[in-house]
């Protein structure tokens, strides 16, 4: 006895690759930083203000871009396809509007449902508003919208390194030095976290976490790349599963 096609193939395949790509680019991440591409610098200009700073050596690997970029659009498209699948159990023989709502306001998402989910049955149409995927609601969901909608040779410029933990201990610190939260410079590519003024004095021994992530980027907050992929992904998960046992409930399976 044959067995029946899954309805929901299509999606958990897209949600599949998003995942895979996810985990490649934990993978060429990891591989980078164990190489420890980078040193302690002190960067003074031409006023005398030395920047105190960790800096990286060697160019992020183009493919951490590309990594990313396959990810979130496999996961932004498993999505949709969560709709059209559903639209299909519903009746619809060719779904033109049947699009996973996403928008900045919860206003908006109304908007949004009314047009673009017109072929989707009611109950999915219910469930899919639930999910609250605008900024004051679903935050991962709507990141996840406004990510893919970046272009996409911007969306290769916010992977930075950001550092969210630093130690300094035993710090000698004189009049004129400035220490700060661990902040990304883009233009030179280094973490930075202190400033001594002409006439200030420090010296430190520091310890610095940081990770490789998307910088603040389209209202996106900054965080390490592949945590925000695999929050994406469980969602995108969620929204499946609920879908597929509600078309279930409803008697579409």
């Amino acid at each position: 006895m044959s067995r029946k096609p899954d309805p929901f193939e299509s999606p958990k395949r897209r949600l599949k690759r998003g995942k895979e790509h996810a985990r490649r680019l934990e993978k060429r991440i990891q591989s980078f930083l164990k190489k420890e591409p980078h040193q302690r610098v002190e960067d003074t200009d031409a006023e005398g203000v030395t920047t105190h700073a960790i800096k990286f050596t060697r160019d992020f690997p183009h493919s951490w871009g590309d990594a990313a970029v396959e990810s979130i659009e496999a996961l932004r498209s498993a999505l949709d396809q969560i709709g059209y699948a559903a639209a299909i159990l519903g009746g619809a023989s060719e779904p033109k509007q049947a699009y996973f709502p996403i928008a900045n306001t919860a206003s908006d998402l109304d908007t949004v449902v009314k047009g673009r989910c017109k072929d989707i049955p009611t109950e999915i149409k219910t469930l899919f508003k639930g999910f609250n995927a605008h900024a004051g609601g679903n935050y991962t969901l709507w990141a996840l919208n406004k990510l893919c909608g970046a272009n996409k040779h911007r969306l290769l410029t916010p992977f930075g390194a950001l550092a969210p933990e630093m130690r300094v201990g035993q710090a000698t610190a004189m009049n004129g030095v400035e220490i700060f939260a661990p902040r990304w410079s883009s233009e030179r590519h280094q973490i930075e976290f202190a400033r001594v003024f002409p006439g200030g004095e420090f010296k430190y021994q520091a310890q610095i976490s940081f990770f490789i992530g998307f910088d603040e980027f389209n209202g996106v907050k900054p965080a390490p790349a592949v945590g925000v992929l695999d929050a994406i992904a469980s969602e995108v998960d969620r929204v499946l599963r609920a879908t597929e046992a509600e078309c279930r409930r409803i008697g579409l399976i």
